[in-house]
């Protein structure tokens, strides 16, 4: 069978008053007072505290305001893909014409463009053709020019 009394109790009240403490030991051989005696037992536990106030919503107080809502969680997977609808109507050749003058107008002017640079590449290989040319006509090392050679030696018995 269930208790009769109730399992719910206020708050513990104040610890009781400490009890005396005990008293010292006989003197000992010597003369000296003996070790400090044990302490004695504690005191019994205080009156038991009442319950405190209820507030009207419960024990707690009042329920507060709900809080400002969270940021949103991260996006779940895609769903299947639905059916395809219907096909739609294509549109006139006249709403294609302009669409159409303007994509052969770009490819027009692409086609020039590659031209141009076709040109100018070849332009400057025959440049750079022509350079390496002139610099192979030209002694590689002008110390190798006899000339040059004999003014060296000239300079160095002037100097003597």
């Amino acid at each position: 069978m269930a208790d009769d009394t109730s399992s719910r109790q206020g708050r513990a009240g104040p610890q009781g008053p400490r009890g005396r403490a005990g008293e010292p030991g006989r003197p000992g051989p010597q003369g000296h007072p003996g070790k400090r005696g044990l302490d004695g037992a504690r005191g019994k536990p205080g009156p038991q505290g009442k319950a405190g106030p209820q507030g009207k919503a419960g024990a707690h107080g009042a329920r507060g305001e709900a809080g400002a809502q969270g940021k949103p969680g991260p996006q779940g997977p895609a769903g299947p893909r639905g059916e395809a609808g219907p096909p739609g109507q294509l549109p006139s050749i006249e709403q294609i014409i302009p669409w159409l003058d303007l994509v052969f107008d770009a490819w027009e002017d692409h086609r020039r463009r590659r031209e141009l640079e076709a040109v100018e590449r070849e332009a400057a290989e025959r440049e750079a053709l022509a350079a390496t040319e002139s610099v192979e006509d030209a002694p590689e090392n002008p110390e190798d020019d006899d000339d040059h050679r004999k003014k060296k030696k000239h300079r160095r018995k002037d100097k003597k």
